[in-house]
């Protein structure tokens, strides 16, 4: 019951009419039963229907339903596909014909007739297409959508340009079915004529263009890189240079050995592989990326980074153009932010983007990201302005939101307040992912002088504070880093107002590194200290010391831990800290907003009941999540890594390490994988803990599944 269940209701003295034995019944009693409201009597209706032979009496019976405008129209339908699955004649399609002319409401569901059947079922399909003409030229947008569906299915390549007529149609339903069509058609002509057409509107070759981008053929290839020879208008170029992007790798061979953990959000493909064209491709990209001006070089490294295509030479040319032209800064340092590697004549764009006013969040943010990835002193100093920034500008959209509900026109506020709070959950998300790269940054900790000299210096370096914080509190890592920043953190608490930027810091980072030292704070003479610690006891869910009598795990027999944990009561705020304190955070994620690392954790309770939960948190290896198992990869170069798999596709695989460390294999680098039938979680992760703290624990995931 707490995790689901199916109920049946049933009116008071309810009696059901008992089901008749469809086999005895006679054709025109089955055809009633068609109008039955019951569905389950219309389906064994129906499907007795289906099962005997075509007799003149029986097809009359169904026609004069089918025709008859005054019943109901589920029940015309049912009718109607009796013949759907049990075949048609050449003179029932002849009445089909008549009835698609004079009667509008059953069209779409005859034009469905037609795109289901199966060709072996009949003796000729002469008015098929006919009937699904009809549908094309409807002013009805279901029978529209039926006939290009029915189209596709049963390969009319004729009646193509009919449906790209439909790439402009204003309900955007029909519009993508007609691009899916002749993309399953195969039909780049018809498609390259909306393109070609000088009155074709913007929506329509944009639909023109998905279709092509389906079109995997030497032929749509030749026929893009031709046009962009010649095009001269802007917008349809970049219309053909997205469609070649795309036409560059193709869907690779699913061999059921790359089944990845994470949905793959990159696209366009989730296995992109070069096919028969893509040398031609790469090609023609290599010259356009040449000759082109600096505003379509932009959007091509744009698109050619959309597609997944690496090219050193499209990176090169970006880099060059930014130098000279500020425009083109934000898609650089974007290319840059998705670069594996960070070129040295990048750096300096990088450093520059951040110290610009004119830089937006997202450029900013992803500034950030690539410079995590450098070992720069320059850059780390530059990036505690940069975070700074990105915090402004989450407050800025903050107080959009406020500003547009407090609108006097209620519509326009729900709208206004709408836009603002996607800008303001955009907003945050720069600033999280900035954040996270910086402080999570190998090498930051080369420069934990820098941040110490940037915390002790600068008046509002909130972000150096939470350098240090982060710094103090690695696992790994350089010793004398975490010496050196512990110190660092010792000395500035001495000072009022460094006390309280290192509580602001622990507070926007969700440290738990100061909670002691945090509700101390609360009654520090310093008003404003003891102000910023409150708020940081809010923040952090910190929960002030109580005594704890209950026993360390470590000392109890596993069967009582086991007992005593799943009895005792907890508290929900204390597990959140203890999930912290634990490092439970380095391999699991409670919220579907957190980029994914192991097994997601916010609806764990939903599938473990306490005492499997806590059994499994005892005792790892007890059950593996599928996907999960632990995995030892050896590279040909002889490195070894062991961890548990976050991402595999066609060529590459992804593994997470104790430590929360992510390695990327090339598949082709791999000399030897192995499954270890043991779990990545360590055993005894809960001996140092109290019962107390381990039913919070519990009590935290339990809350999480609520929420």
């Amino acid at each position: 019951p707490e995790v689901g269940y199916i109920v049946r209701v049933s009116p008071k003295g309810y009696t059901p009419e008992p089901l008749p034995d469809f086999e005895k019944l006679s054709d025109a009693e089955l055809v009633r039963l068609l109008e039955s409201p019951s569905q389950v009597r219309v389906l064994a209706a129906q499907r007795a229907l289906i099962r005997r032979n075509a007799g003149s009496e029986n097809v009359r019976l169904l026609f004069d339903l089918i025709e008859n405008g005054s019943k109901p129209m589920e029940a015309r339908v049912a009718a109607l596909f009796v013949f759907g699955g049990r075949g048609f004649t050449e003179s029932d399609l002849v009445d089909f014909m008549e009835l698609s002319s004079r009667d509008e409401d059953m069209l779409p569901f005859l034009c469905r007739l037609i795109g289901d059947h199966d060709s072996d079922n009949v003796d000729s399909l002469s008015f098929g297409p006919a009937i699904v003409e009809e549908g094309l030229r409807s002013k009805n947008d279901r029978a529209v959508n039926e006939a290009i569906v029915a189209v596709a299915r049963q390969g009319y390549i004729d009646l193509a340009p009919d449906i790209a007529t439909a790439f402009g149609d204003e309900d955007a339903t029909v519009a993508h079915t007609a691009y899916r069509a002749l993309a399953k058609l195969g039909a780049g002509e018809a498609c390259f004529a909306v393109l070609d057409a000088a009155d074709a509107s913007g929506p329509a070759k944009q639909n023109a263009a998905f279709a092509l981008m389906r079109i995997h053929s030497e032929s749509v290839v030749d026929g893009v890189i031709a046009r962009l020879n010649k095009e001269t208008n802007e917008a349809t170029r970049q219309i053909l240079l997205s469609v070649l992007c795309r036409l560059h790798f193709h869907e690779g061979e699913w061999t059921g050995d790359s089944w990845g953990t994470r949905p793959d959000t990159l696209g366009p493909y989730y296995q992109p592989e070069p096919w028969g064209e893509t040398e031609k491709v790469a090609a023609a990209l290599k010259s356009l990326l040449a000759k082109a001006d600096s505003d379509e070089a932009a959007f091509l490294v744009k698109e050619m980074s959309r597609n997944r295509i690496q090219s050193d030479d499209a990176l090169t040319r970006i880099l060059t153009l930014a130098k000279d032209n500020p425009k083109v800064v934000p898609d650089a340092v974007a290319q840059l932010a998705a670069a594996e590697t960070i070129p040295a004549e990048g750096v300096g764009i990088l450093e520059s983007a951040l110290r610009s006013e004119s830089s937006d969040l997202a450029t900013l943010s992803n500034a950030v990201i690539a410079l995590a990835r450098t070992d720069s002193k320059e850059a780390a100093t530059g990036t505690v302005g940069a975070l700074a920034r990105l915090s402004a500008g989450v407050d800025a959209a903050q107080a959009k939101v406020k500003e547009a509900t407090a609108l006097p026109d209620p519509v326009a506020a729900k709208s206004e307040a709408k836009y603002a709070r996607n800008r303001l959950d955009e907003a945050k998300k720069q600033l999280e992912a900035a954040t996270k790269a910086f402080l999570e940054a190998p090498k930051l900790e080369n420069h934990h002088a820098a941040m110490e000299t940037a915390a002790a210096e600068g008046e509002g370096n909130v972000w150096a504070d939470a350098a240090l914080l982060a710094l103090a509190a690695r696992k790994s890592g350089s010793p004398e880093s975490r010496e050196m920043t512990q110190k660092a953190i010792d000395t500035g608490w001495a000072d009022a107002k460094r006390r309280a930027r290192l509580i602001q810091a622990a507070a926007l980072t969700q440290s738990h590194l100061l909670d002691d030292r945090i509700l101390v704070a609360r009654k520090d003479a310093d008003p404003e200290v003891a102000k910023a610690a409150k708020e940081a006891v809010k923040a952090l869910k910190i929960q002030p010391g109580k005594e704890d009598n209950t026993p360390k795990i470590g000392t109890l027999a596993p069967e009582k831990a086991l007992a005593e944990v799943i009895k005792a009561k907890g508290d929900v705020a204390l597990g959140e800290q203890v999930f912290q304190r634990a490092t439970c955070v380095a391999c699991h994620t409670t919220s579907q907003d957190q980029p994914q690392k192991g097994p997601y954790l916010g609806n764990i309770a939903q599938t473990y009941q306490r005492p499997d939960l806590a059994a499994n948190i005892l005792d790892p290896n007890k059950t593996i999540a599928q996907g999960f198992a632990s995995n030892v990869v050896t590279g040909k170069d002889g490195t070894v890594v062991m961890g548990f798999v976050t991402d595999e596709a066609g060529d590459h695989v992804t593994l997470r390490d104790i430590a929360a460390q992510e390695h990327t294999f090339k598949k082709a680098d791999i000399a030897k994988r192995d499954t270890l039938p043991t779990s990545m979680m360590p055993p005894g992760l809960m001996n140092g803990f109290s019962v107390h703290e381990m039913a919070s624990l519990l009590d935290y995931l339990q809350a999480l599944a609520k929420k």
